[in-house]
């Protein structure tokens, strides 16, 4: 009798159990899409600093901003330019080597300056962007201003400026870094290398075509107004004996010499030479990068009364000077 009952029981339940089991057949699937929009890149920060010509190495950095990543980024565009009002113009977009220098980073091509072929320079190993898989970040131009980018001295008359663009165009918020200082720059060659005055009799000179030596060539280079001088060395050596300069003129002790500089051949006007540097002109101006070569350069020369036969050597050092 009990073994009866049991049975049923199991039964039942495993009847319930297949009839409580769930059923499926099929599946329904939609299919779904968007496109998201392109978004021009932004130039959300600039900063550019106060710039000298040939300085190794300058940095200007420019924060760019793609809500598509920075992989859509194709181009960052900076100017560097000379606002001789000041007025805070527009950019110019045009490259010059004494007003504007342009630096640009292309996806293509990668990092370039104009003007090209000046001493405008782009250290691409110095430049660096952002990787293609962040939003945004910084692009670092590394350069070298050229020799004759305008200088403005005391005054902060330089201006930086910022754009970027993506494979649809340029981005609408572009940007300005004004009123920096460019510093001035002077560079001199000598052309004419030795001046040689040949025999010299004791206690001659000053005077005019006395022991005169001309068409001494020297060039200038400068981004602004500059001034010529001439120094010399304090002694000059010979095989034996050793002669004094005297930046006085007056040669009063023996083998003591002086000498007078001009950058013409007109004695009336030349300048004593001095240990320090003398003026010889001093209304120079903003040159090309090629310089202003005075070829007219003339020396003087005056020797003590009493003076050692010998055969002497020093130099003569022509000098730029800031002339703001």
């Amino acid at each position: 009798m009990t073994k009866t009952r049991l049975s049923v029981i199991i039964a039942a339940v495993m009847t319930l159990l297949l009839v409580a089991a769930p059923m499926a057949y099929g599946a329904g699937v939609v299919g779904g899409s968007f496109t998201a929009k392109n978004k021009l890149p932004t130039v959300n920060a600039l900063v550019a600093p106060d710039m000298t010509p040939q300085a190794e190495w300058t940095t200007i950095t420019v924060t760019v901003e793609d809500k598509n990543k920075i992989i859509d980024v194709q181009e960052v565009h900076v100017e560097v330019f000379y606002d001789s009002v000041p007025s805070d113009p527009v950019a110019p977009g045009a490259a010059n080597v004494q007003t504007c220098g342009i630096l640009t980073w292309d996806r293509g091509t990668g990092w370039s300056i104009a003007p090209g072929a000046t001493t405008w320079a782009i250290n691409a190993g110095g430049c660096s962007k952002p990787l293609d898989t962040v939003s945004s970040g910084d692009w670092v131009f590394s350069f070298k201003v050229g020799k004759v980018a305008t200088e403005s001295p005391g005054a902060d008359n330089w201006d930086a400026y910022a754009k970027a663009r993506d494979n649809v165009g340029w981005g609408t918020t572009d940007l300005y870094d004004r009123d920096q200082e460019m510093f001035w720059y002077g560079e001199v060659t000598a052309i004419t290398t030795d001046v040689g005055f040949g025999d010299v009799d004791p206690g001659t000179g000053f005077g005019d075509n006395v022991n005169e030596q001309t068409g001494i060539s020297i060039n200038y280079i400068s981004n602004g107004a500059y001034d010529e001088q001439v120094k010399s060395s304090a002694t000059w050596a010979g095989a034996t004996y050793t002669a004094t300069f005297d930046q006085t003129g007056a040669c009063a002790n023996a083998d003591e010499f002086s000498l007078k500089a001009e950058d013409s051949d007109s004695y009336g006007t030349a300048a004593q030479v001095t240990l320090a540097g003398a003026t010889i002109d001093d209304t120079g101006t903003q040159t090309t990068e090629a310089g202003d070569t005075v070829a007219t350069n003339t020396l003087w020369l005056r020797l003590a009364d009493v003076f050692h036969g010998d055969t002497y050597t020093g130099t003569i050092t022509y000098i730029i000077a800031d002339g703001s």
